[in-house]
């Protein structure tokens, strides 16, 4: 009977982390976008006008891709058919990176 109540809580326990743990694809997204984040603006004194820039990505954000490993790959190939130019843009850099140690 013991066995029977403790599989149901390990069942549990794996959904839960399996849930709390991003995927590759939502990690690269989070990062890209904070990323792109960094050159949206508003044109001065008009808030109702936004602007964009493109702003590389810091040597911390290439580090995170690098966390992320070679599951990142697929991610950013997914970005090259965005319909924003500068995530694009951001995938070929990310995916030119040096991914070695």
């Amino acid at each position: 009977m013991l066995v029977v109540l403790v599989a149901p809580i390990t069942i549990l326990c794996q959904a839960i982390s399996a849930q709390s743990v991003p995927t590759a694809d939502a990690r690269v997204v989070a990062i890209m976008d904070k990323i792109l984040k960094r050159g949206e603006g508003h044109a001065e004194g008009r808030e109702d006008v936004k602007t964009r820039t493109w702003v590389p990505p810091l040597p911390e954000d290439i580090a995170s891709i690098r966390e992320i490993g070679p599951q990142a790959i697929g991610p950013l190939n997914k970005a090259l058919d965005s319909q924003s130019p500068f995530r694009q843009l951001l995938a070929v850099r990310l995916l030119g990176g040096n991914w070695g140690p």
